[in-house]
Parts: C-alpha cells; sequence; structure tokens
C-alpha cells in the first residue's frame, strides 16, 4: 500500500501534484494537508475525513 502526504495541497503546485498523482493512479492513500482546502479534487474514491 502506497500512501502520499501532501502538504500545502491548496497551493499552486500542491493542486497540479493531487491532480497528477490522482490521474495516474499513483498510489492507494492520498492525504491532503493545508490550512484550509477551498476545493478538494472528489473522484468517486476517495472520502473526505475531518
Amino acid at each position: 500500500m502506497k500512501h502520499i502526504l501532501v502538504t500545502g495541497a491548496n497551493g499552486f503546485v500542491g493542486q497540479a501534484l493531487t491532480r497528477r498523482l490522482l490521474a495516474e493512479d499513483a498510489c492507494e492513500r492520498l492525504t491532503l494537508v493545508d490550512l484550509t482546502l477551498d476545493d478538494p479534487p472528489r473522484p468517486g474514491r476517495m472520502t473526505a475525513q475531518a
């Protein structure tokens, strides 16, 4: 199981990296961290956890 943590996920680079990781199906678990997440990507396989 590959788990990737993206810090600064709401920034320019973080958003681009997140989209690419999801498009390439690069991991089984992806955790996004930032001060705020304005519009997190929501493909069908993701679940939001607070």
